[in-house]
């Protein structure tokens, strides 16, 4: 289901900052200068980035005011940072991939941040705010009246076994717990309102964990790669779970959800290899179950198959699939789908390493990036004449199929309206047993590796729409033996094709 919540919930903690943004500071945007590899604001008071691989221990000059986002980004590893008693604001993301620091020394004029006695911890002024802890924390002792615990403040405490959150701690930032390999217990603050994203990601150890019941959200990938969590309890008032909340968690067997949850995002139990059964609350009014399997409240769209699953009989009324709704299921062999769904969505059923054959509906429109990627034994799949497009990797990695008939219908191969940075193409790419096929007459465009690593393909069929093939569209394409122009006016762009590959041209109208 679309997350219905402000998705702001799982960025990071702004007060890291104490509000500041250096973006509308006229410093920051005015010409810089470099004294000894920094690079400083023309005021001198920001610093906007150090020098590439500083590491060790780390000095910032007097008179410096502000340490911009990322400003450690090319540096190395931190074991010991001094700050002078003109700094205001250590932006958070600088703490991001810091996973060396010991100890923090602060000069006694600063009134904007203080250490603990043993410099193990960075706060602000009036001890609220946790900024940052000593990677080699094992025991913390968390000061009385502690509101906030910023981002990533524990990441990569490897030592850090146990915590109990207080209270008075209303605020948790993003990746606070994260990579906390050897924490197993941990004593959440009944004054929080939600799990923020990627909370405990890599918390290997953490094996069992209840939740208060006032926390009314689960973030974006909270429990990310917590492998060995084999029990959780959600609270009675959650009301969402952000996408991949429990992405990797291998040894979760299954989860109930309460009747107030109302939202599930994309992918939130991906990779969950073991679960097996997915229950939730008769009383919920958005969402419900049938033999473990997740569906919307009236089951007319199925959200989510677990992985572990052994029991794949579909509603007859069902009319659509979620994105990722069969992925991972190693135990689909073989499935027939209900005549209503008309559009296969994105990773529904990718990496499904044990499906066979798959009886599509016939009234099939779309099949979605990367719908069957990774289904390495899929050897029969019948395509519908009513199909009109296949996205992007839809078939990659499906090394098993040897023929593919393309219905005349078929309008679009990979994305046509896709965003300047995203990848497209790889619709075909890696079907190594696939030999030949014929690209329908409708299909203009073909996009980057459409075909990459076919290395069993020997005739090509191209469609008379298409005008331009880019030299990597066939690519790893080592038994290619002919191609079939059918628009005599194609531009074949250097490099394409091999010597010895026949390239068969339509004549020309006269």
């Amino acid at each position: 289901m679309i997350d219905e919540f402000d998705d702001t919930l799982d960025s990071p903690m702004e007060e890291n900052s104490f509000g500041y943004n250096e973006n509308d500071d006229p410093a920051h945007s005015a010409p810089f200068f470099d004294e000894n590899g920094i690079r400083f604001s023309s005021s001198g008071k920001i610093i906007l980035s150090f020098p590439e691989g500083t590491s060790g221990r780390l000095v910032i000059p007097e008179g410096v005011e502000h340490i911009s986002a990322d400003a450690f980004k090319h540096c190395g590893q931190f074991t010991e940072i001094v700050i002078p008693s003109t700094l205001k604001t250590l932006h958070y993301s600088n703490y991001r991939k810091q996973n060396s620091i010991r100890h923090f020394e602060v000069h006694p004029d600063n009134i904007f941040m203080h250490t603990d006695s043993t410099g193990s911890m960075l706060y602000n002024q009036d001890f609220t705010t946790l900024f940052k802890a000593s990677c080699d924390y094992s025991d913390p002792r968390l000061p009385f009246g502690l509101i906030r615990i910023g981002n990533y403040a524990f990441q990569y405490c490897t030592k850090l076994t146990n915590i109990v959150l207080s209270d008075t701690i209303t605020d948790v930032g993003a990746s606070a717990f994260a990579h906390c390999t050897r924490l197993s217990d941990i004593t959440i603050s009944p004054s929080q309102k939600k799990l923020t994203g990627w909370l405990f990601m890599d918390c290997s150890s953490l094996e069992h964990i209840t939740i208060p019941n006032n926390i009314r959200r689960i973030g974006t990938g909270t429990f990310a790669q917590c492998t060995n969590l084999k029990e959780i309890h959600l609270p009675e008032y959650l009301q969402v779970i952000n996408s991949q909340a429990f992405l990797d968690c291998q040894s979760l067997t299954e989860i109930f959800i309460p009747r107030f949850v109302k939202s599930i995002g994309a992918g939130a139990f991906d990779g969950c290899t073991e679960l097996c059964n997915i229950t939730v609350d008769e009383d919920n009014a958005k969402l419900s179950s049938d033999k473990g399997v997740l569906y919307n409240k009236y089951q007319s769209q199925l959200l989510r198959c677990p992985e572990g699953s052994r029991s794949f009989d579909l509603q007859e009324l069902l009319s659509s699939l979620a994105p990722s709704a069969f992925a991972g299921c190693r135990n689909l062999k073989s499935i027939n789908l209900p005549q209503y769904i008309i559009s296969i969505p994105d990773y529904c059923f990718s990496d499904c390493t044990e499906l066979q054959s798959i009886a599509l509906p016939q009234g099939l429109i779309a099949i979605g990036n990367s719908a069957f990627e990774g289904c390495g034994e899929l050897k029969e799949i019948s395509l519908p004449p009513t199909l009109q497009s296949i996205g992007d990797y839809a078939f990659s990695g499906c090394a098993s199929i040897e023929k593919i008939d393309l219905p005349r219908n078929l309008s679009e191969i990979g994305r046509t309206n896709a965003k300047e940075d995203e990848k497209t193409g790889c619709t075909f790419y890696g079907c190594t047993s696939l030999k030949e096929l014929s690209i329908p007459n409708r299909v203009s465009s073909l996009n980057e590796y459409c075909f990459g690593n076919c290395t069993s393909l020997e005739l090509v069929s191209i469609s008379y729409m298409i005008d331009f093939l880019n030299n990597d569209l066939f690519s790893g394409c080592t038994n290619l033996k002919k191609v079939i122009l059918n628009n005599p006016y194609t531009v074949i762009e250097d490099g394409t094709f091999d010597e010895n590959v026949e390239i068969v041209v339509a004549k020309k109208n006269e």
